[in-house]
Order: C-alpha cells, then sequence, then structure tokens
C-alpha cells in the first residue's frame, strides 16, 4: 500500500472550491538509514560455509537472523517479527539492512563498513545479510546464497509450513487461448498516468480538486480498478460506491473517439453531484462551499455503503482501510502527576494557522509540533480521576497514536472572529513527510527521557502526492489542485483552504 498524505485549510464555505493540499513536514531531526544496494549474491560453493554445519551456535545465529525478517524470498514459511530495527554496534545508526556476525551475534552497517572492520578485528568468517539471508564471507570478500533451504536438515529450530486441512481450490496461472489472445489484440492498454479534466458544473471546483485526488491516490485505485465495488451489481440508489466506480473506470478508459489523443475529454461528475446533495443536505446547491467539507462528507458516505462498513473500531470497509489512524489525548494531573489517555480516530488533521506573526518562517513541521506539544489547561477545567482534584496545572498534549496508510492534514486558513478574514501566511512543506516525531510512541519516549532508537521500518514517512489550494478571499476565489501520479510508496495530501 502505499501512503498518502493530504492537507487543507478552511474553516467555512465560501464560493471558490478550495482543493486540499498535500503536504510533507520536513524532517527536522532525520534519521540516518543505512540502506545500500542489494547485495550481489554469487553461488559459488564456499569451503567457510561449513561452519553453519559444524558449529551449532553459527547455525543458531544465523536461524535468529532469518526470523527477524523472514529471510525475504528464501524464508518461506517464516513471519517477520514485529520489533524496533537493530542499530549499528558501533556507529549506533538504527538499520534497514542490518549484518549480523554469525559468530558473536555482532550487529554493524553495510555502508560504512562497521561490519568488515569487526570481522577482521576479531577474526570472524562469516556475517549475515539479515534481510535478505545472503550470507557475507570475510576470507572470500563476497556473498554466498541464503542457507535456508539446508536448514530444515540442519536445525529442528527453523519452523516449518503448517498444513491445513481446509479445502482450497488450487491455484492455476491463466494461460489465454487462441481465440482469447485475439481478443486482448484488439484492446488498448489503460494508462497508469491520470490526465484527466472535470467539467464546471457551476461553482463546484471544490468538487473537482478533491476527485482529482482520489483519482490519484493508489489505494483508492487499487480498490475500485480491482472490482472490490461492482456498480453494476450494487442495487442500492445514491450509492456513492458506485458513483466512484463509475467515475474510476470512464477516467482509467481510453477515450473511443479519439484514441490517440495525450488527454482524453473532460469528465463531468454529474451523478456523483447528485448523489452527494442527496446525502448531504449542507452542500447541495450551486453556491460555493468548502473543498475539505466535501472530501468529508464523500468518506461519510463511502463508509455507509461500503462493505464492511460498521461503529466500531473494526470496520474494514474502504475508508478505514486508507485513511484511518488514532489520536491520543494525554491531560496530566499537576498535583498527583497522573496521566489520563484518551484515544479518538481520526481521518485527517487540521492544523491551526492563527496566532504566528506575518513574516515569521513557518514549515508544516512547525505546525505539527504546535499540534502535539503539550497545552495548559485554564483553572478548574480538569479534574483529576486519581486524586479526585480540580487543578489548575493540569496539562494536555496531542500524539498520532497509530498512523494512517494515507494522511490528510488540512491547514486552517480562515479565522472568525469581529469578522471572517483569510490567514495568507506561506507555508513551507517537503516532498517527503517524516511522521515519527508527532507519533504517541516517540513523543512518550522524549517525556521519559528514554534514549529513542526509533523504527526504521516503521511505516512512518510519506510522500507528497496531492495539494489542493484555495486562491481568494473568504467569500470569493477559486480552488487549484496539483497532483502526482505513479506513486507506490505512502503517500499524504495537503489541503490548503
Amino acid at each position: 500500500m502505499s501512503r498518502s498524505m493530504s492537507t487543507s485549510s478552511s474553516d467555512s464555505s465560501h464560493d471558490s472550491e478550495s482543493p486540499r493540499k498535500r503536504e510533507a513536514s520536513g524532517i527536522d531531526d532525520a534519521m540516518e538509514l543505512d540502506e545500500p544496494p542489494v547485495p550481489e549474491v554469487h553461488a559459488m560453493p564456499c569451503e567457510h560455509l561449513k561452519a553453519l554445519e559444524t558449529s551449532p551456535n553459527i547455525l543458531l545465529n544465523y536461524q535468529k537472523a532469518l526470523k527477524w525478517s523472514g529471510a525475504g524470498a528464501y524464508g518461506r514459511g517464516l513471519r517477520r517479527r514485529k520489533m524496533q530495527a537493530p542499530s549499528c554496534g558501533t556507529c549506533e545508526t538504527p538499520l534497514r539492512r542490518p549484518a549480523l556476525c554469525l559468530d558473536c551475534r555482532f550487529i554493524g552497517c553495510w555502508s560504512k563498513r562497521h561490519i568488515q572492520a569487526h570481522l577482521n578485528q576479531h577474526n570472524h568468517s562469516l556475517s549475515a545479510d539479515m534481510l535478505s539471508g545472503a550470507i557475507f564471507c570475510r576470507p572470500c570478500d563476497d556473498f554466498r546464497p541464503s542457507y535456508f533451504q539446508d536448514l530444515q536438515s540442519l536445525g529442528p529450530s527453523v519452523p516449518k509450513v503448517k498444513e491445513t486441512k481446509s479445502k482450497r481450490q488450487e491455484f492455476h496461472p491463466w494461460r489465454p487461448s487462441e481465440m482469447e489472445n485475439l481478443e486482448l489484440k484488439k484492446t488498448a492498454l489503460i494508462p497508469c498516468d491520470v490526465r484527466r479534466g472535470f467539467l464546471n458544473l457551476g461553482s463546484t471546483c471544490y468538487m473537482s480538486v478533491v476527485l482529482q485526488a482520489f483519482l490519484h491516490n493508489p489505494l483508492l485505485r487499487n480498490y475500485f480498478l480491482g472490482d472490490k465495488h461492482n456498480s453494476q451489481l450494487c442495487g442500492r440508489t445514491y450509492c456513492m460506491c458506485c458513483e466512484l466506480d463509475q467515475m474510476f473506470s470512464s477516467v482509467f478508459t481510453p477515450s473511443i473517439a479519439s484514441p490517440d489523443l495525450p488527454t482524453a475529454a473532460a469528465f463531468g461528475p454529474l451523478s456523483l453531484l447528485r448523489t452527494t446533495w442527496e446525502s448531504t443536505t449542507d452542500i447541495a446547491g450551486y453556491a460555493q462551499q468548502d473543498a475539505h467539507e466535501f472530501f468529508i462528507a464523500v468518506l461519510n458516505q463511502l463508509h455507509s455503503c461500503s462493505v464492511g462498513s460498521s461503529n466500531g473500531a473494526a470496520c474494514t470497509c474502504v475508508v478505514h482501510q486508507v485513511f484511518a489512524g488514532q489520536l491520543q489525548s494525554e491531560v496530566k494531573c499537576g498535583k498527583c502527576g497522573h496521566v489520563n489517555p484518551t484515544t479518538d480516530p481520526m481521518l485527517d488533521i487540521s492544523l491551526e494557522l492563527k496566532d504566528i506573526q506575518n513574516g515569521q518562517k513557518t514549515t508544516l513541521a512547525s505546525c505539527l509540533r504546535r499540534f502535539t506539544e503539550q497545552e495548559k489547561l485554564p483553572p478548574k477545567a480538569y479534574v483529576c480521576s486519581n486524586c479526585q482534584n480540580s487543578t489548575s496545572e493540569a496539562t494536555k498534549q496531542l500524539s498520532i497514536k497509530k498512523l494512517p496508510p494515507v494522511l490528510c492534514i488540512q491547514l486552517k486558513r480562515f479565522e472568525h472572529k469581529s469578522s471572517a478574514t483569510k490567514i495568507d501566511i506561506p507555508v513551507q512543506f517537503p516532498g517527503i513527510l517524516n511522521m515519527s516525531p508527532y507519533t504517541t510512541a516517540t513523543i512518550g519516549m522524549q517525556r521519559d527521557e528514554i534514549r529513542s532508537r526509533l523504527d526504521s521500518t516503521a511505516i512512518s514517512e510519506y510522500e507528497l502526492f496531492a495539494v489542493i489550494n484555495h486562491e481568494g478571499q473568504l467569500n470569493t476565489g477559486h480552488y487549484t489542485n496539483f497532483a502526482k501520479s505513479q506513486s507506490e510508496v505512502c503517500v499524504y495530501a495537503i489541503f490548503e483552504e
């Protein structure tokens, strides 16, 4: 799956369609990752590998290395353990591709050659690439293939694939017949690159920019193009899943009238607009609306008509599979120190831009730090459940307990005081956003003064794939969308409203 993030900034509806902007926050304390190229493996036999057969200690260490990663393509039947990424024993860098000395279980990095230095210093011969299972032989100065296939006979501790009693249909790859090959030659290839505009149906730019972000979302694309919801078989009326299924099918189908043109004719989502109006009367009509409000309305409609939807935490609908995360709020009593955590579901993050002075450099990272920093609660606003006292020293802190596959961020640019105004402060955001510093685990370690060893294999980095921007003022303006296609990593989008 890919991860995505979107950001939008807007509080109220207005005549222009506000696009959702996708932002990535800068990485303040970027974690150095040891990720050299995959080692070139040679299949020539090596006499030093006989130590796996003669030394039980070396064999046991190699088995543990395979259990950590599943041994890539070699460790069939092994499941990767859920644990923190190891760190280099010399430079203490968190490693994505750790190397394990099979003699003493020292872990080192490839890029700075600390594992090679360790082998030379202690006269050890073998080390294992814990990600692929390949073995590095110091005397030969070369990599050897994974020894996993021979381990079944060498050690009983290597888990075997469990045989299930349930009868499953045997998989056979599809081989097209002669007639099917003739039909395939008549078809046109469907491009992965989406380049198709939307017709303006009357002040509907707020809808067009959100739908463009949906089209460039790899998880939504795979869901609807994978026939997970078939509009031809669904019997619901005003079904948002059917509308998106038809939209993806139409947009990704080459134009029959002009197949040679690089872009097809504009798409008019009239039926989708009517379905939105029927389900959400607040945004019905031809007045200018807020793009973020439209986004939330569509997600609610998708949730209600999706297969597997429920009101509990175990909902498996497409909305929760793609956008759902968890936000944790911790209130700490100033007298007894008791911490009361509360976890709430989230579909996006709304970041405030008010109280930022003009001319002050503002980044997405600084907005996220403000969002997750401790704030002092008003006097008598909190009664501690532990000491039963109302204190004026209670503090509250937000953090992200569970990151969603696709992260949407809204920048709230509209402020309502005596009159509504728009905050035009520029916000800088990167193409790659590291969300580790804003997670509950990282903030908890920093608060408790525990030395942080972040798990570099965890899904915490997002690649920006869509930005929705609003140009103009509160009651007038226009929404635009900037989107990147063919991204298969975790992605995020930004709404600037």
